[in-house]
């Protein structure tokens, strides 16, 4: 493929490019990506790290290189480190995977990590901050909690059927009008209830 053309797919074919560009494109996706990177040997020595404006790993984090996870790190970095490790090294799979939560509120950071086992005994772990996504998805739970408790406690009756007619709701007003209850009704089809 030539290297000018608009459709260039050095991801999937990036033996079919020089060294070179390949390692400008690496370089731009590692300088692109908001999250922390954490690169360790399987001693717990940090052999490389990214910083990352949301993660905060302390106030001169190139002092970290060279220094066991147990020295350089935070303390819930560095017990979320060690976990991962004695996880990996226990060979249960390539990868460890699990959400923590720093700060002080209001100030609550919340991330999702994954830690993946390289070549040569190595260790990356991405660090990726989900607060934004924590908030929504809390303010979704609040939100659906209230619908929820007013539908159930309305006045008239309320019942929601999905695309194949099952019912999904049936509320305390439904119960009374009907003469059915909540249990015997959802999961079951609407057609079983009216001729």
């Amino acid at each position: 493929m030539a290297l000018n053309s608009s459709f260039s797919r050095i991801w999937q074919n990036p033996s079919d490019f020089p060294a070179e560009a390949v390692l400008r494109e690496l370089e731009n996706l590692l300088r692109s990506n908001p999250d922390f990177w954490l690169k360790i040997n399987r001693d717990g020595i940090i052999v490389d790290y990214k910083t990352s404006r949301f993660v905060n790993i302390g106030d001169k984090p190139e002092t970290l290189l060279g220094k066991h996870i147990d020295e350089g790190l935070p303390t819930y970095l560095r017990e979320i480190t060690a976990e991962a490790l004695a996880y990996l090294s226990e060979k249960k799979s390539q990868v460890f995977w699990k959400e923590y939560s720093y700060g002080v509120e209001p100030n609550i950071r919340h991330v999702e990590v994954r830690f993946v086992v390289l070549y040569e005994g190595y260790i990356m772990s991405n660090h990726r901050d989900i607060t934004e996504r924590k908030r929504l998805e809390n303010a979704f739970l609040e939100s659906e909690s209230r619908f929820l408790s007013m539908a159930q406690n309305a006045a008239d009756s309320i019942i929601i059927i999905n695309d194949e007619g099952i019912i999904q709701f049936f509320n305390k007003t439904a119960e009374k009008t009907f003469g059915y209850s909540h249990e015997e009704v959802i999961g079951k089809k609407c057609y079983d209830y009216y001729s």
